[in-house]
């Protein structure tokens, strides 16, 4: 019997929709897909660095990097409404708790647990 661990997990769990936008990535910085955005008062996006400030009201569909020495504009996609898995999502780098899982539900954005099975270490 042969065992390998899987790990091609989706973030997208249905029902998902998308808005065209701008993200705003500091300089070096990454935003890992799954992390809490935030929209700014000019009508682009950026990371919420402190769920307690800032409201969340979108998902970073997937990994963006500025290797620039200067702030950038980066054209993506944000997810704006569905099923996404919660222990994907994240804030400043952490993974979320319940309570700021429930921030984002009023957006549309539903977090669900997920209990893999698919393998086993």
């Amino acid at each position: 019997m042969e065992k390998r661990k899987v790990e091609n997990k989706s973030l997208f769990q249905g029902d998902c929709e998308f808005e065209t936008g701008i993200l705003t990535v500091p300089a070096g910085a990454t935003v890992p897909a799954g992390a809490f955005l935030k929209r700014n008062s000019n009508g682009k996006f950026s990371a919420v660095t402190d769920t307690g400030n800032q409201t969340p009201c979108a998902i970073n569909p997937v990994e963006i990097t500025n290797t620039g020495t200067a702030e950038a504009d980066i054209p993506f996609r944000a997810l704006t409404a569905g099923r996404v898995r919660q222990d994907m999502l994240s804030a400043n780098g952490e993974a979320i708790t319940d309570a700021e899982a429930d921030m984002i539900r009023i957006y549309g954005i539903r977090p669900k647990k997920v209990t893999d099975l698919s393998w086993v270490d």
